[in-house]
């Protein structure tokens, strides 16, 4: 067994390929059956063994009897599987109608996910310049809650005339009043009120707040399509 380590990119994956071609007859195996890794995988040539994450777990154990895990643990305990049982294991064929079927599903999510990074990137420069206070409380604008939160509050002014008690029950409904940073972004949702002022001094509301709101219900639709596998 050779250990590889590479980007899932598409510059990673050609990175791959070229490290695997003094192994004409390569065999991965893989805790799952399905997704972009696998699919990246097929058109790579190899031969694909998918594991049922039970065996995977047992597997994992007899490398580390501790439970310890980590993906380095996680490669070499497959490894070793598929080097010493893996001669019945049913390999994974780029003919089956599943393959097929995931091909398509897998370039669709491709298309989905660049949708929505184009959303955020649109929707993080927006916030950099009309509303801080938001980018500042929430880092990562791919999971769901963050676009809720630019639709239930979505202007400075809105934040600012809201209650505390409002502002909590949006952290406890989406389970964010955590130790050390529900009340930090309390603090960062109270000084989040102040309007950005232009140059000429006029306050910049509702064109900027308009352009926050469309990029948020965009993506929070697209992120939604992305879950569910639409």
């Amino acid at each position: 067994m050779e250990r590889l380590r590479f980007e899932h990119s598409g510059p990673g994956w050609e990175k791959f390929r070229e490290q695997i071609r003094k192994y004409p007859a390569l065999g991965i195996a893989i805790e799952t059956s399905q997704g972009a890794v696998v699919e990246q995988l097929l058109g790579s040539g190899v031969t694909v063994y998918p594991v049922h994450p039970k065996a995977a777990k047992a597997y994992r154990q007899r490398q580390a009897p501790s439970g310890t895990k980590d993906d380095e643990l996680d490669s070499w305990s497959l490894g070793d599987a598929l080097r010493m049982d893996g001669r019945g294991w049913r390999a994974l064929s780029p003919q089956d109608p599943m393959i097929a079927e995931l091909r398509l599903l897998c370039r669709d999510e491709e298309e989905l996910i660049g949708q929505r990074t184009a959303l955020v990137n649109q929707l993080q420069a927006a916030l950099g310049e009309y509303y801080p206070a938001a980018l500042e409380a929430f880092a990562d604008w791919t999971v769901p809650y963050t676009w809720e939160f630019i639709a239930r509050f979505p202007t400075p002014q809105e934040l600012a005339g809201a209650t505390v008690h409002r502002q909590r029950v949006f952290l406890h409904t989406h389970k964010l009043w955590r130790p050390g940073t529900a009340d930090k972004r309390l603090e960062i949702f109270a000084r989040g009120g102040s309007v950005l002022r232009g140059r000429s001094g006029d306050a910049r509301q509702e064109p900027a707040g308009t352009g926050v709101g469309e990029a948020a219900a965009s993506g929070a639709k697209t992120t939604g399509r992305i879950s569910r596998g639409d």
